[in-house]
């Protein structure tokens, strides 16, 4: 529950290679390789958004797999409250604590999230050609 009020403050975030302190006062624009998109939602259980790269090593490191893992910096509110919830599966699983008020700070490319080899950059090549082409032919015209 506290992802999904939490995923527009995802949206329009910087996008930077590797994690570095960030803040308006502090933007380490050589580390800034794009942004993310505005139209962040909460799928069970992932975050999505879209996202631009502008930066070419960056856009390498993705093709190659170096950095084609993606990782949240955020800030919340800690609540101590300890219980349990039940997976889909209807194990019970302990908890210790509870994020609230969830606020994206930056994403991150990285070599390997915390959060898993299947939380990545899913680039659909054809949908990027396609786009191209539809641009081109409207520019011919």
């Amino acid at each position: 529950q506290e992802l999904e009020k939490a995923a527009g403050t995802f949206n329009g975030l910087p996008l930077l290679l590797e994690h570095h302190p960030t803040d308006a006062e502090n933007l380490p624009k050589e580390w800034v390789v794009g942004s993310m998109g505005t139209d962040a939602v909460y799928e069970k259980p992932y975050l999505k958004n879209s996202m631009t790269v502008t930066d070419a090593q960056a856009i390498g490191y993705i093709e190659d797999g170096t950095a084609k893992e993606i990782s949240c910096s955020y800030r919340f509110t800690p609540d101590f409250t300890a219980g349990t919830y039940t997976e889909a599966d209807g194990s019970e699983v302990h908890y210790d604590f509870i994020m609230r008020d969830i606020r994206g700070n930056h994403v991150a490319l990285v070599p390997e999230g915390r959060a898993g080899h299947d939380v990545h950059v899913a680039d659909s090549g054809n949908a990027v050609k396609d786009i191209w082409q539809e641009r081109r032919d409207y520019c011919l015209k």
